[in-house]
């Protein structure tokens, strides 16, 4: 569970109270805590909620089963740094061709042309050890996504899911969608431009302190207003002193105002 020594100065209070930390209704609620603000001994996780239609940060074990008895199902991603989970859920579907490949899509927007397929299994081709320390577990399930840009090297990419939920791939790949959906509201570019999710440092403050930085460095990115990317902002900066120095300024102005 998350430690229990993890305070607040005032000045974080009153900074969440602006920002509209604790406040809201349903997909409107803005959580007190993010996960990557709380040093944790133990497993944290984001959890899609259908009912309320946001992204949970439940910081223990026995938060996960407070919610999942008024939820009722879950849907979890399952990331590298999750290690014999994500290991085994992959081995599951290497080299097999499920019956249940359904929901394929191809899109094409603005030179990028994408084409995903949805993949699913009992869980109970797991490992029993394994299965036994997620409640209800039901459903194991892969995303497999094609995606070719202009000028860019095509990228082939796999993702894996768990549910307590009975899911067809094309209900796998509905709930999918709406999950990245709120993914990439809250966390897309933390995780994906900053490596948030990857970090693993997590002894005494260190998490708070990066997590902190890791928000610094994003809205003096984005207080610079010329119109780029996030990720194309970061390369200029580390290319270019004068933009670098632009991003500085545009960021501290904010903080003076």
């Amino acid at each position: 569970m998350g430690k229990s020594k993890y305070t607040l100065t005032e000045t974080q209070i009153n900074k969440r109270i602006k920002e509209g930390r604790g406040a809201g209704q349903l997909s409107n609620y803005k959580p007190w805590l993010y996960v990557n603000e709380v040093p944790s001994e133990g497993r944290s996780q984001r959890v899609f909620s259908h009912l309320t239609g946001r992204v949970h940060h439940v910081l223990s074990d026995l938060e996960l089963q407070s919610f999942l008895y008024k939820e009722a199902d879950y849907l979890l991603t399952v990331k590298g740094n999750q290690g014999q989970l994500h290991d085994a859920v992959k081995q599951v579907f290497a080299g097999k061709a499920h019956k249940d490949t359904a929901a394929q899509s191809l899109e094409k927007n603005r030179g990028r042309l994408e084409y995903r397929e949805f993949q699913v299994c009992d869980a109970s081709e797991l490992p029993e050890k394994l299965k036994a320390a997620w409640p209800a577990l039901t459903t194991l399930g892969m995303a497999t996504t094609y995606r070719v840009e202009k000028n860019k090297r095509a990228v082939l990419e796999q993702r894996y899911f768990i549910s307590s939920a009975a899911l067809s791939a094309e209900r796998l790949s509905s709930a999918v969608r709406e999950h990245w959906s709120i993914e990439n509201q809250l966390h897309w570019v933390l995780d994906v431009s900053l490596g948030e999710d990857a970090c693993q440092i997590y002894r005494g403050n260190a998490a708070t302190n990066l997590a902190t930085m890791r928000h610094f460095g994003l809205n003096m990115l984005r207080a610079e207003k010329r119109k780029m990317s996030i990720r194309r902002k970061q390369r200029q900066a580390l290319m270019n002193e004068a933009y670098l120095d632009a991003v500085l300024e545009a960021g501290m102005n904010v903080v003076v105002k």
